[in-house]
């Protein structure tokens, strides 16, 4: 019953939400018939009858019924509707959280074409709510969980996307919102930009750049508090490739391949390739790849310094394996277990390794399915029994007789056992590659697998019981040349061929004849490369320390089968083979990723020259300050020779954000660790990303970052920040790494930059005072901008920013900066707030004069006294509102604009001051003009009203030859002239109101 219940409520939201698309739909269609409407602002209204929704909802309600899209919204996954101009839909059942705005395009796309392929598909550009969507956003990411719609069309280099759009290149996709379990918000949130500008900043960043972020801040918070820093340091290095984990899962889940993956060859690393992300749709395996590099770069920094915590004081350098501590009473274990705790080169190599078949064991993927070995071919050999018929069946049969009579099905069989088992051993897996012979009908492979496992004894019986094998460096000899040998003539198969080949690479493995094993095709990366040296190396540093070891052992007893001559001398001739292959990497990595970078194959030169695999080659050698330095600065900063600076603005690098990440982190981490390096090549790594993010707008991300630079370079970024993001979250994010000194600066710095940028309009202008006001210890500072903004406006002749621009500043503003002891500023804040209250003054008084002057001019005609007697109160009130307002600014207290330290207080005074003047003139004389119409009001009050009006008006003489005040500085001649012309209409008009 609980089960129906669910289907119920699913199928009736995801009916609601059909029914939302088709309303958007319709309104859609009935706005392309409009002509001439703009359609980025034009809102349509639906005026279709309800019969008509009501028959597409019940066939919508039919559709919801479709067992697909029950299936997909069940399991939590997103039907993902795909409209294209010509109104005809395709459907993708994606998950949300890890499917990308470009891979849901393909799918759509793919689906229309015969043979689709990734390289035929067009580039795509993504727009929603008017926003520009990176390709390789998750659809979560872009809030399509939400109602929302998301429009993608062709991306174009020359042109606008729009202008070179073609019929087929612009699809709608919108998604059904209890697919992700999540409420829609409310409509009206859709018709508020401010709001889509907010939710679209949290979405700018890719899903582990938050996870990447908690973890750094974790590690700043508790490193003062752990008794065991290094500890904390493993912690959060488990951290990293955790995330990094759980983001290729759930990418692999969501169907994304690795273009490095068993079937194909790994693809060369090009800066270029799949990180343009605004000129091309990324590849989705080449983002998968770059997450395995950085998760692979990390682990191994992890095992590094874990090898170097362990046995930090016991390692050392040693030049032969006679410094080793073995006596003739050590076995050949002993002497492997003091090679790795006292050498330092092979305990790194034995890491190394250990690494790199940790890498390889993801994609270990080894047959289990139980089969008879060659059966087929047995019985058909039995069947058959003619002389002619070669029925020789032992493993080297085919080698000697060629492979005409072994069945296809038998010889396929073959093939995949030699596959899983080179797998395993790449992997560091040889018992289970043993294992897997035994359980697949090759007892003898398994026995051919097994022969070096070092010899050893009980401690408790006296060596009575004893394993290992012996002679093992017989069987060493025997793999070598196995692997060396190339006669197989008599075979013609192809599988049968490729069967040999990984047969030969598997015993040259084991025997270290790391020359056979890079001349395969089958070791075709750089990381098998790098392990076939590096286990080259390994086993030869172990045979020469059993070598000593028997040498020593020989000396006092000769009763041992593995001490008779001829078994020393073999000993001494395989090394001496060896050397020259392994020996020569036994006392230096840097050597063999130096051979590795100049290999012989076009395609592992070409691994070797990407970022992560360079990184990983320094790591090893512990040159940190060449990989900071020489690579990951040289990335980000191609130009040595430009004087560096904090400036955020446009880069010419093409570094993806994945890569700009994991640098930051590096330099920080080893920053942490108290690794020396380059501090200007570190700066420039973080400069990189902390550009990114202010792009793109992470005010928080930024913050942290940033966090660790010195002073003047957190200033320099937490400026730059807050004026790409002038807000309040802003700042919140920022004060608590900044100190009060500090946090001014960058609110100073900030508003002025946003306040003289040279496209800045005035409302951004403005908008800078917010900055200012987040804290009230600033306020001061606001004031001080704000002078300087008005003082900008009228110089513009701008006047009408003023009233905006005064109303941005709280209105407690003065009454904070009255109750703040300034000290040795006390002075210049009086002066300021002295201009402030100027400015104030100016404002009303415009305003005081805006609404008389829209009174005069709203005027309608009266029918009877009472009406007229109300318009005329109205009038004379507004009129002496105004008047009091301007004549407060031409006697404002010592002149105005006076004695407040502003060096053009005379340019703005004639700006403003004659203006003032020749309103107030035009209130009084406007005013009697409409007193002297009145029609209904006494004839013997009208005088008296006119003559108070002239006398005033004639009295602004008064006002502007004032001393004191000395508003007449303010006027040029002409407008003396005009001044002396209108106080002569105020006499004449005070000489005809007289009685």
């Amino acid at each position: 019953m609980a089960q129906r219940t669910s289907e119920l409520i699913l199928a009736a939201e995801s009916s609601l939400a059909f029914l939302a698309q088709l309303q958007e739909e319709e309104e859609h269609h009935e706005a392309s018939t409009i002509k001439d409407v703009d359609m980025t602002s034009y809102e349509p209204v639906a005026t279709r009858p309800e019969v008509s929704r009501a028959a597409k909802a019940a066939a919508l309600l039919d559709v919801l019924e479709a067992a697909s899209v029950e299936k997909s919204v069940k399991q939590g996954m997103a039907h993902v509707k795909v409209q294209f101009p010509d109104r005809s839909v395709e459907y993708v059942d994606v998950d949300a959280a890890t499917t990308t705005v470009g891979h849901v395009l393909y799918l759509a796309w793919a689906k229309r074409q015969s043979t689709p392929k990734p390289s035929d598909a067009p580039r795509f550009v993504g727009l929603f709510q008017g926003q520009e969507v990176p390709s390789d956003w998750v659809l979560l990411d872009c809030g399509l969980a939400l109602e929302g719609t998301l429009h993608l069309q062709l991306a174009s280099s020359s042109r606008s996307a729009t202008a070179n759009m073609r019929p087929y290149d612009h699809a709608t996709i919108s998604s059904i919102s209890n697919a992700y379990e999540t409420q829609s918000d409310d409509s009206n949130t859709y018709n508020n930009p401010t709001m889509h500008r907010a939710a679209w900043i949290e979405h700018s960043v890719r899903p582990e750049e938050d996870a990447f972020a908690t973890a750094l801040d974790q590690l700043y918070t508790k490193l003062e508090m752990v008794e065991d820093p290094n500890q904390l340091c493993q912690q959060v290095l488990s951290q990293y490739v955790e995330i990094l984990q759980n983001e290729i899962e759930a990418r692999v889940k969501a169907g994304v391949s690795s273009s490095s993956s068993s079937s194909s060859a790994p693809a060369p690393f090009s800066l270029q390739h799949g990180f343009s992300f605004q000129n091309k749709q990324p590849d989705p395996s080449v983002l998968l790849n770059e997450l395995k590099n950085e998760r692979n770069t990390w682990r191994l920094l992890y095992e590094l310094r874990d090898l170097s915590i362990q046995k930090h004081d016991d390692l050392c350098v040693l030049q032969t394996s006679s410094q080793l501590p073995l006596t003739a009473a050590s076995t050949e274990l002993d002497a492997i277990a003091a090679l790795e705790n006292r050498n330092q080169l092979y305990a790194l190599q034995k890491t190394v390794l250990k690494w790199l078949e940790a890498v390889a064991a993801e994609n270990v993927v080894a047959t289990t399915e139980k089969r008879h070995m060659h059966a087929r071919t047995l019985k058909q050999l039995q069947r058959q029994r003619r002389a002619s018929v070669v029925c020789a069946m032992d493993p080297d049969g085919p080698l000697r007789e060629g492979d005409s009579y072994v069945d296809d099905d038998d010889a396929e069989d073959e093939l995949d056992l030699l596959t899983s088992v080179w797998h395993l051993l790449r992997a560091g897996k040889p018992r289970e590659a043993a294992d897997l012979c035994i359980q697949l009908g090759q007892p003898w492979r398994a026995a051919s697998l097994a022969g070096g496992e070092v010899n050893g004894a009980c401690e408790g019986d006296d060596g009575v019981t004893r394993w290992g094998n012996p002679y093992r460096i017989l069987w060493k000899h025997m793999c070598w040349q196995l692997a060396d040998a190339t006669d197989h003539a008599s075979m013609a198969k192809t599988t049968s061929l490729r069967a040999r080949e990984l047969e030969r690479v598997i015993y040259a493995a084991l025997s270290g004849n790391a020359t056979v094993v890079l001349s395969s095709p089958t070791c075709a990366s750089w990381e098998d490369h790098v392990w076939a040296l590096t286990k080259a190396a390994v086993g030869h540093a172990e045979d020469d320390a059993i070598s000593h070891l028997l040498e020593l052992k020989a000396q006092s007893t000769t009763l041992a089968l593995e001490l008779n001559k001829d078994h020393l001398r073999l000993y001494r001739s395989f090394l001496a083979t060896t050397k020259a292959v392994g020996g020569q990497y036994v006392s230096s990595m840097e050597s063999l990723f130096a051979d590795v970078s100049g290999s012989a194959n076009a395609t592992v030169r070409d691994q070797a020259s990407h970022p992560h695999r360079r990184i990983q080659a320094k790591l090893v050698s512990s040159r940190v300050d060449v990989i900071i330095r020489d690579i990951l600065a040289r990335l980000v900063d191609t130009d040595d020779k430009m004087l560096f600076s904090w400036d955020l603005g446009p880069s010419t690098h093409d570094v993806s954000p994945q890569l700009l990440r994991f640098g930051a982190h590096f330099v920080l981490f080893m920053k942490t660790t108290g690794e020396v390096f380059d501090v200007d090549a570190g700066h420039k790594v973080l400069k990189a990303y902390l550009r990114h993010l202010v792009q793109h707008k992470q005010f928080k991300l930024v913050a942290l970052y940033a966090s660790q630079l010195p002073e003047d370079a957190r200033a320099a970024v937490y400026a730059q920040c807050v004026t790409a993001v002038p807000s309040h979250a802003c700042l919140a994010a920022i004060a608590p790494f900044c100190s009060p000194p500090l946090f001014a600066h960058v609110t100073k710095t900030a508003a002025e930059a946003m306040m003289t940028m040279p496209h800045a309009s005035d409302a951004d202008r403005i908008g800078a005072l917010d900055i200012l006001c987040y804290d009230e210890s600033h306020r001061a500072e606001a004031v001080v901008q704000a002078n300087s903004l008005a003082r900008y406006f009228v110089l513009q002749d701008k006047q009408s920013s003023l009233t905006p621009l005064l109303a941005a500043l709280p209105p407690d503003t003065l009454a904070l900066l009255h109750r703040v002891d300034f000290g040795d500023r006390a002075d210049d804040l009086r002066r300021a707030v002295r201009e402030h209250l100027a400015w104030k003054a100016y404002v009303e008084a415009t305003e005081a004069y805006d609404a008389w002057r829209s009174l005069v001019g709203s005027r309608r005609a009266v029918s009877c006294f009472s009406e007229e007697e109300a318009e005329v109160k109205t009038l004379l009130f507004r009129a002496s509102v105004a008047l009091a307002a301007l004549i407060d600014v031409l006697h404002f207290e010592h002149g105005w604009l006076l004695h407040c330290g502003v060096a053009n207080a005379d340019v703005l005074r004639a700006r403003c001051l004659p203006s003032l003047v020749f309103f107030a003139h035009r209130v009084q004389m406007e005013t009697l003009a409409q007193v002297e119409r009145l029609q209904f009001y006494p004839a013997a009050a009208i005088p008296t009203m006119t003559l108070a009006l002239a006398r005033d008006a004639l009295q602004l003489a008064d006002v502007v030859a004032d001393e004191h005040y000395r508003v007449y500085t303010a006027f040029s001649m002409d407008e003396t002239r005009h001044l002396l012309a209108l106080l002569q209409q105020s006499a004449l008009a005070h000489l005809a109101c007289a009685p």
